[in-house]
């Protein structure tokens, strides 16, 4: 059915509709656009049979693509403008809301169980391009006051790792008596040591 009734044209398709080929506008500033109804859990539905392949939800405040079936893509890209960003929206507070795997192997699992948000990774890590500058910390020598030190680490938060390496103890009353090193509590500006008057030391971060 043709409707022409001013501002609500249309053409009505009461049987199923087949379509050999769709072209969108050839004009350089055409596009081909498909206007879905508004606030529907289900706007349009692609499947065979039983099986939906994909749903439109345009739920107010709910809005969605849901793929029904696996989803192959051979290549994924971001926006391209030059402030456009791609992001993957996970589902919060789930124990495995994203996981990369073949067969039964885990690779990459995304956990955003509240308070105990992580990343887990299943298979040896290889990083080619070594670690970032901003997240390991190496100090200069620090030699032992007999007392608590602050070393400045730099990395903005309190490191998930800190350890120190003893470089020289030639100091006096040293090699014979021994030496201390005591940890004390790091912070998100200083990683804390307790070490033996004259006793030379390195101190490593990880963020």
């Amino acid at each position: 059915t043709a409707v022409t009734t001013n501002a609500s044209e249309s053409l009505d398709v009461s049987v199923p509709l087949r379509v050999d080929t769709i072209k969108a506008k050839t004009a350089t500033t055409g596009s081909f656009v498909t206007n879905l109804v508004d606030n529907l859990a289900d706007s349009l539905s692609f499947k065979e049979a039983a099986n939906f392949y994909l749903t439109f939800v345009t739920t107010n405040g709910s809005e969605s693509v849901d793929v029904g079936q696996a989803l192959r893509v051979d290549t994924i890209k971001g926006k391209t403008g030059t402030t456009g960003t791609f992001a993957v929206t996970l589902v919060d507070n789930l124990a495995n809301a994203l996981e990369v795997k073949e067969g039964a192997n885990t690779f990459i699992k995304l956990v955003t169980t509240n308070a105990a948000e992580r990343v887990v990774i299943g298979q040896p890590l290889q990083l080619d391009g070594g670690l970032a500058p901003a997240t390991i910390f190496k100090s200069a020598e620090q030699t032992g006051t007999g007392a608590a030190q602050n070393v400045a680490h730099g990395l903005l938060t309190t490191p998930s790792m800190v350890w120190w390496s003893v470089s020289d103890t030639t100091a006096a009353g040293i090699v014979a008596g021994g030496f201390n090193m005591a940890p004390g509590v790091h912070d998100a500006t200083n990683a804390k040591f307790t070490a033996t008057t004259g006793l030379k030391f390195f101190v490593f971060a990880l963020k």
